[in-house]
């Protein structure tokens, strides 16, 4: 998938298509990071207000990374190596996870079943 994203041609379909998805997840995640900041837990199961960031900036950080792989290297000098593109999600994913898990775990100590 790297090779294609590099090899896109400017203004090309998959240039267009990555620019969109990249503003798109970098809005959604300002968004939720937004909300964050102002909603305390809307019911008692739902997501802390540090999870609902962790998600926030892990969309912003893949809209830029959506959006850099597919602009000009000039554009974005800062951006993982298109070769290691997967680490971006993965990371993005493992510091979710493991977010959820602390809210877990926290329930789980306030509700005295350590």
């Amino acid at each position: 998938m790297g090779a294609v994203l590099a090899a896109g041609t400017a203004g090309g379909p998959i240039q267009i298509l990555g620019w969109v998805l990249g503003v798109a997840l970098a809005i959604l995640g300002l968004v939720v990071l937004r909300r964050a900041r102002r909603l305390d837990r809307a019911r008692e199961n739902g997501p802390s207000p540090a999870t609902r960031t962790a998600w926030g900036l892990s969309l912003v950080i893949l809209g830029y990374h959506a959006f850099g792989y597919v602009s000009p290297a000039s554009w974005f000098p800062l951006k993982v190596p298109i070769d290691l593109w997967w680490l971006v999600p993965a990371v993005a994913g493992v510091c979710v996870t493991a977010s959820h898990l602390l809210d877990r775990s926290d329930a789980r100590h306030r509700d005295g079943r350590s």
